[in-house]
């Protein structure tokens, strides 16, 4: 049991942090797909990665141009690339709040069946005792944004399970409940996405092509004088006809000494 009300008193058998829409993220982040763990485990939930079973999944891949470029991420067949956060992020009954904050930017696609978006949830309910799961999808519209009033639940809440519902129709069937990630799933066929949004986590999977250094400009020393042989030999030249004067002013003077 997760609340009792007697009286018009409630008791809250739950904790119910107050609302944050917070982010421990700054700033937009590459995505490669060699960054998302292929399979859902408790130890590779927080950050991206697939959370339909490796025997169902479909692939995933960058897509990268001859030039280094990478357009995005290309998914192909059944798959859920979800991005789980720590529990000390999760936001605490306020999806109806930060929803418009959703977006995904698709570059092409090759007829992607139940292409949705997908917000995986704990929840209690009334009458249910402990925490339940379930993941919230609602359609994407063509300009990447959710459809309203197009929701689904992936397992029956209180014994109903919902389709093509209103998000407020859902929500009410908790009394109270956790975001604890976001995505984007496909039944079949594929999807390039680019870019997508929600609440402060700003992610992409494309990225430009990487500069290409330019060389530097090499200084130039000074110029060197060619060697033309006869520029090395004048210095001796000289050199030889000052010592022969010299000598032959000695030997006059030892000459005349003597005399």
């Amino acid at each position: 049991m997760s609340r009792f009300t007697a009286n018009g008193v409630t008791t809250h058998f739950y904790s119910e942090p107050g609302f944050d829409t917070s982010s421990s993220q700054d700033g937009k982040q590459f995505v490669h797909a060699d960054d998302i763990d292929p399979e859902e485990t408790d130890d590779t939930y927080v950050g991206w990665h697939q959370g339909v079973a490796p025997e169902e999944a479909g692939e995933f891949s960058s897509v990268k141009g001859e030039n280094g470029a990478i357009s995005g991420l290309l998914v192909n067949g059944r798959s859920q690339i979800l991005h789980g956060y720590a529990e000390e992020d999760y936001p605490v009954n306020s999806l109806d709040e930060i929803v418009d904050t959703f977006h995904i930017s698709t570059l092409s696609s090759a007829n992607p069946e139940g292409f949705t978006a997908q917000f995986p949830v704990f929840y209690y309910a009334d009458g249910v005792i402990g925490q339940q799961f379930t993941t919230l999808r609602a359609t994407i519209g063509q300009d990447g944004s959710i459809v309203d009033d197009t929701w689904y639940t992936s397992s029956a809440v209180n014994g109903v399970s919902y389709a093509d519902a209103s998000l407020d129709e859902i929500l009410a069937a908790f009394s109270s409940y956790q975001v604890i990630g976001h995505g984007f799933y496909i039944q079949s066929g594929s999807v390039i996405v680019q870019d997508i949004v929600f609440n402060g986590y700003d992610t992409t999977f494309a990225q430009l092509a990487p500069e290409t250094p330019t060389e530097p400009e090499q200084q130039k020393g000074p110029e060197q004088i060619a060697n033309t042989g006869s520029g090395d030999l004048a210095p001796l030249a000289i050199s030889a006809a000052l010592a022969l004067m010299l000598a032959g002013g000695v030997a006059l003077a030892v000459r005349r000494a003597r005399a």
